[in-house]
């Protein structure tokens, strides 16, 4: 009877020590499980990520961080993919968080220091690519942006010993070659290094097309024309939307005087950036050289309008007027003398209307006329309020001869520039792919309009002028 009771206590203390300890058991199962569920969600971010899919890696991300709250792998990946996006704001706050959790994990230095450079920030940036390597010594990528961003600084000597401890790191890291290449010959004028570095980055990576590009700009700045034209060709066969290529290349041909392939490569560079410039203004000057101003001109009005504050294309604009208005002198002269001369010329424009049937040399014309009309009504206008007001000595006589006579002097000066540009759209060959919009046919008769009259302001002071030294 004993052995039974003693058997009996053995058996609930065994049921009794079996319940106490599954609880614990359960709970390290669900601690296990939330664990591997918030990798999963990771894992799942960093799938979506390397598709280029950032929205849904964010979310999955996210999750992640739900389940594990203080998961700083799972901050980190979330705010690559929030830099992957620009939101260079959310990712520095996600780069923050995953510091906070763990300290010592140095890619969120490393990937925070990249957001703040993207940002501008480089002294942060700066900060922040140091503790990065004070973790991890041997961090190659970053030496190599802390170099980038001392570059931006204009701290190009730090720059170099960044990239030089890179390189000592890792001989073969083509970037830390090419960007200490761009350093040597965008800041330091150490044209013949940048060269060898760009020929070690070629060396190690046949396909950059980057260090091709550059290797052709360091050529074009040496007068190795022929080499830069070279090294823009494979950097193109590599990118065919390579613009900044195809634009250099067109400066490097203008430089050896051919300006029909460096008109092609400008045409090319302006269809793959509409908004450049410098690619018109590149273009423009190709066509002065090869004597099509009017063409020049309207190159030069593009330049104007997409580089408002620049000096050179507004200089280019004027010079190229000039010499139009010195081609077609002799018309004007010719148109001058009498009324009947005037009317053959309209006569000989609609003839040329007729006979030429060219979508831009139509728009040109429509805008001669237009522009034409305009000034015929406004000096009719200017003729009628000074008859209105003939007989009197009211100021406003003197005032509306004086309109009068600006606008017409204004009115011969705009025929005389702008029948350049009538003449030129018609009778000079125009390359394929040139294209301008209803804005600048619009806005290039305003130009030259607003330059007559400005000339002929300047002429009426200097005869004011004049008239008071005599009387003197």
């Amino acid at each position: 009877m004993q052995y039974i009771r003693f058997s009996l206590a053995i058996v609930i203390c065994a049921i009794f020590v079996c319940g106490a300890e599954r609880p614990e058991n359960t709970d390290s199962t669900r601690v296990d499980t939330i664990l591997s569920d918030a990798e999963k969600y990771v894992a799942l971010g960093d799938t979506c990520s390397k598709k280029g899919e950032y929205d849904s890696a964010i979310a999955n991300y996210t999750k992640a961080i739900r389940l594990d709250s203080g998961n700083a792998v799972a901050y980190n990946r979330r705010g690559n993919a929030y830099s992957d996006k620009c939101d260079y704001n959310s990712a520095i706050a996600d780069f923050t968080k995953a510091i906070k959790f763990d300290s010592n994990y140095a890619a969120p230095y490393y990937n925070r220091g990249n957001a703040y450079g993207d940002k501008g920030d480089y002294d942060l940036a700066i900060a922040d690519f140091t503790k990065a390597i004070r973790l991890d010594s041997s961090d190659v990528d970053a030496y190599r942006n802390r170099g980038r961003a001392y570059r931006e600084k204009g701290d190009y000597d730090l720059a170099i010993a960044n990239y030089n401890e890179a390189i000592k790191l890792a001989p073969n890291d083509t970037l830390s070659y090419y960007y200490r290449g761009l350093t040597y010959s965008s800041n330091k004028g150490d044209y013949d290094s940048a060269i060898a570095d760009y020929n070690d980055a070629i060396k190690l990576d046949s396909n950059y097309a980057d260090a091709y590009y550059s290797r052709g700009c360091v050529y074009h700045e040496k007068g190795n024309y022929n080499l830069a034209i070279a090294d823009f060709t494979t950097a193109i066969k590599l990118d065919s939307n390579a613009a900044d290529a195809y634009n250099n290349r067109g400066y490097s041909y203008s430089e050896k005087g051919e300006y029909d392939s460096a008109i092609a490569d400008y045409t090319e560079s302006v269809r793959l950036a509409p908004t450049d410039a410098n690619t018109y203004y590149n273009r423009g000057y190709a066509y002065v050289k090869k004597g099509y101003y009017g063409l020049a001109a309207l190159n030069y009005v593009k330049a104007v309008r997409f580089d408002d504050i620049s000096f050179w294309p507004m200089f280019c604009l004027g010079f190229a007027l000039v010499l139009t208005v010195f081609l077609i002198v002799l018309i004007v002269k010719f148109a001058k003398k009498s009324k009947k001369r005037r009317e053959l010329l309209w006569v000989i424009g609609l003839v040329l209307s007729g006979f030429n049937i060219k979508p831009f040399a139509v728009k040109v014309t429509l805008m001669w006329i237009l522009a034409l009309s305009i000034c015929t009504a406004g000096y009719f206008i200017s003729k009628f309020i000074v008859s209105l007001y003939r007989g009197t000595n009211d100021k406003m006589v003197k005032l509306s001869k004086c309109t009068t006579k600006i606008v017409k002097e204004s009115f011969w000066i705009f025929i005389l520039v702008f029948s350049g540009v009538f003449i030129g759209a018609w009778f000079l060959p125009l390359p394929e792919g040139v294209v301008f919009t209803w804005k600048d046919y619009i806005s290039f008769p305003i130009v030259i309009f607003l330059l007559s009259i400005t000339i002929v302001i300047t002429k009426i002071v200097f005869i004011i002028k004049r008239k008071k030294e005599a009387v003197k």
